[in-house]
């Protein structure tokens, strides 16, 4: 039975990352995981959590590389890979929302076509479909982390994040340029340590009606053409049109993988047995 907008749930997946700094030659999505890349289970994970179809967003000279490492039917069958921006993550998830709008059916008929999509993926969208946005470096993210994201949106949430509770003691500090005599030139002092307790570490998957994520990407998309006016995430916007944003229990097994000691952790984790 083809499900209505309101039974289907939608993702952008954002896998542009370079992998630098894990050492790698290779976009960081595609590095290996204990036998599988990172966006795959990013995708894998989303899916089994609730999400029907993804757009993953990847750098648009490796695009063959993605196409191959999600060439499988049952991949292809809920996701698309497209070229996401060289310019900021939230220019990339503009790009993504475009490509999954065109996929939809909402943009112009003539410029329908250009992706194809199983005919059972193709409904139409509604104002209140959840549309979920999510990092590919995060490719543990278990199945209730984001069927609580889903159910958050479906309850009538504008914007919803995943956050956990600080654990490290946070300090702000000040620069000195002219530091004392065996210092570097601009030494760090501590300024003040920071109450914690009104403070959480934000993961995605974060979620946001279609209607309003569609809207604050096109009321900020200028800010999107730079890394030093950019939005390090999407609740970013929602905050900055004044949108009540959500938080959910988020999970420590939803690490972000940057450098090769999160692969350590990672492969910790699945070593326990965990689903993943």
């Amino acid at each position: 039975m083809t499900q209505t907008h309101s039974d289907r749930v939608f993702a952008v997946i954002t896998a542009a990352g370079s992998g630098t700094r894990l050492g790698s030659d290779r976009p960081k999505a595609l590095v290996d995981l204990e036998g599988m890349s990172l966006v795959e289970r990013a995708l894998r994970n989303l899916h089994v959590g609730g999400v029907d179809f993804s757009i993953i967003t990847a750098p648009p000279d490796h695009l063959d590389e993605f196409n191959e490492a999600l060439s499988s039917p049952e991949l292809r069958a809920i996701s698309r890979v497209v070229p996401g921006s060289p310019l900021s993550r939230q220019a990339s998830v503009a790009a993504g929302l475009d490509a999954l709008a065109e996929i939809l059916g909402e943009e112009d008929a003539a410029r329908k076509g250009a992706l194809s999509v199983p005919e059972t993926t193709a409904s139409a969208v509604g104002e209140d479909t959840p549309v979920l946005i999510h990092d590919a470096a995060r490719p543990l993210v278990s199945a209730q982390l984001v069927q609580r994201v889903i159910e958050a949106l479906q309850s009538g949430e504008k914007a919803v994040i995943p956050g956990l509770p600080v654990a490290d003691t946070l300090k702000s500090f000040r620069l000195i340029d002219e530091a004392p005599a065996g210092e570097p030139s601009s030494a760090r002092y501590v300024d003040a340590t920071v109450d914690r307790s009104g403070l959480v570490a934000v993961q995605t998957p974060q979620g946001f009606p279609w209607s309003v994520i569609r809207e604050l990407h096109r009321k900020a998309a200028s800010t999107g053409n730079s890394e030093e006016t950019a939005l390090t995430d999407d609740a970013g916007l929602a905050q900055s049109a004044g949108i009540p944003v959500r938080i959910v229990q988020g999970e420590g097994r939803a690490l972000k993988i940057t450098t090769p000691i999160d692969l350590v952790f990672a492969r910790a984790i699945l070593a326990e047995g965990a689903q993943a």
